[in-house]
């Protein structure tokens, strides 16, 4: 039997296994409730995104988060609410499925986020529903072919593909790793959208244009993901 090249001939290596520090389940979310938010001072800046307002907090965000109950919806996206998982951040309150029994995940996980997202708002269900959240990248899965796990195309970080709107990004180290939402793309920055991360929220990162498409920060996420017929 042949042995397979790794990673795949043409795949950008920015973004493979290393030692990331940003993980699904090595962060905490930000969680706070309606009735903090006042209390807390937050400003709600309406931007040009096609989706929700975005929430910033300005006083700390541990705080914040100490004063919310697991469940509570911290922000939205496209109008799927961002849930609070509370401390611990590995805290699991039982599976979440869809009305029609499809599988979102462990509620509030960042996994069950992005499910969630893309079954509510896309319309989009994956055809495998377990893993971990580095389990939504394939290292196998050459750059813009089908990952057939997710049903998603599959772009590497540093490609000639520009992330867009929407996009599944995906965080592949550490014993978990961590996937968010893109809920915008500027000329220099992406803002992600997510669920179970003690920053927040929100997370704006660095897009470096040097040939490919590269997002900084956080060591940089392996890739991301998207329905094939929103090319």
């Amino acid at each position: 039997m042949q042995k397979k090249a790794w990673p795949p001939t043409g795949t950008p290596y920015n973004g493979w296994m290393r030692g990331r520090r940003l993980m699904c389940l090595g962060g905490m979310a930000v969680v706070f409730s309606c009735l903090a938010w006042a209390a807390a001072g937050l400003v709600i800046l309406q931007g040009t995104n096609p989706g929700n307002a975005v929430v910033h907090a300005t006083t700390d965000l541990r705080a914040l988060q100490e004063q919310a109950a697991v469940g509570d919806a911290i922000d939205s996206w496209r109008n799927v609410p961002v849930r609070a998982n509370g401390f611990p951040y590995d805290r699991s309150v039982g599976a979440h499925s869809s009305a029609t029994g499809y599988y979102y995940g462990r509620q509030w996980q960042c996994v069950e986020f992005v499910k969630r997202f893309y079954f509510d708002a896309l319309g989009h269900s994956m055809p495998d529903v377990m893993g971990d959240a580095k389990d939504f990248f394939d290292p196998w899965v050459g750059q813009g072919a089908i990952n057939p796990k997710r049903g998603l195309r599959q772009f590497w970080n540093g490609c000639d593909e520009a992330p867009r709107v929407d996009d599944l990004v995906v965080w592949n180290e550490g014993n978990y790793g961590h996937v968010a939402i893109i809920s915008r793309v500027g000329t220099n920055e992406v803002e992600l959208v997510q669920q179970n991360v003690r920053q927040g929220s929100r997370l704006r990162l660095p897009l470096l244009r040097d040939g490919g498409y590269r997002i900084l920060g956080n060591n940089g996420p392996a890739g991301w993901l998207r329905i094939p017929a929103k090319e």
